[in-house]
C-alpha cells in the first residue's frame, strides 16, 4: 500500500498540491497558509485518486460516461487491487495477484473481481481513506478566515467526496 499511495502522491497529489500551492503564493499568503494549501492540494489529491479507483468500481457507465471496469481489465494497480490482495488469500489473492495488463474486459472476472473487492472489505476501505483524506484537507483550512475562497476550497471538498462521476 505504501508504494501505490507514493505513486498516487507523484502521479495527482502533487499535480493538485503545486497548484493550490501556487494559488496561495500569488493569493498573497503567508509562509504557513501557503503550507497549508500544499497539504490540502496533497490530501484532496489522494483522494481524488482513490475515489477515481473506486468509481471504476462501483460506479455506472451512465455516470461516469465510460464502461465500468476498465482499471481491472487493463490490470492497474489501484487503492481496491492492493487493499483486497492484503486482505485475502487462497484463490482469491492468486486471482487478483494475477491481474496484469492486458486481462482483458472479460464480463466474469471484472463480476468476479468487484465481488472480492466488495467481501474482501476494499470498497468499505476506499470510502473510509476519502473520508480520512477529505477530512484531513478540509482540518487544514481551519486557520484560514471564514471568506468566499475559503469556502470554495471546502465545497470542491464536499464535491470531491460526493462525486459519482
Amino acid at each position: 500500500m505504501k508504494a501505490y499511495m507514493n505513486m498516487i502522491d507523484l502521479k495527482t497529489a502533487r499535480v493538485i498540491a503545486a497548484a493550490a500551492e501556487l494559488g496561495a503564493l500569488f493569493g498573497g499568503g503567508s509562509p504557513p497558509q501557503v503550507r497549508a494549501l500544499r497539504r490540502y492540494g496533497e490530501s484532496l489529491g489522494l483522494a481524488f485518486q482513490i475515489m477515481d479507483d473506486l468509481l471504476d468500481v462501483v460506479g455506472t457507465t451512465k455516470e461516469l460516461g465510460k464502461k465500468i471496469g476498465g482499471d481491472i481489465a487493463r490490470g492497474k494497480k489501484t487503492y481496491l487491487l492492493v487493499k483486497a490482495i492484503e486482505q485475502t488469500r487462497g484463490r482469491d489473492r492468486a486471482l487478483l495477484s494475477g491481474l496484469r495488463p492486458g486481462s482483458g474486459p472479460d464480463r466474469n472476472l471484472l463480476r468476479l473481481v468487484r465481488g472480492i473487492y466488495e467481501k474482501s472489505g476494499a470498497v468499505d476501505a476506499a470510502r473510509r481513506e476519502i473520508l480520512r483524506l477529505t477530512r484531513g484537507a478540509k482540518k487544514t483550512l481551519a486557520g484560514f478566515p471564514p471568506t468566499r475562497g475559503k469556502r470554495l476550497l471546502m465545497d470542491f471538498v464536499d464535491r470531491l467526496a460526493d462525486r459519482t462521476a
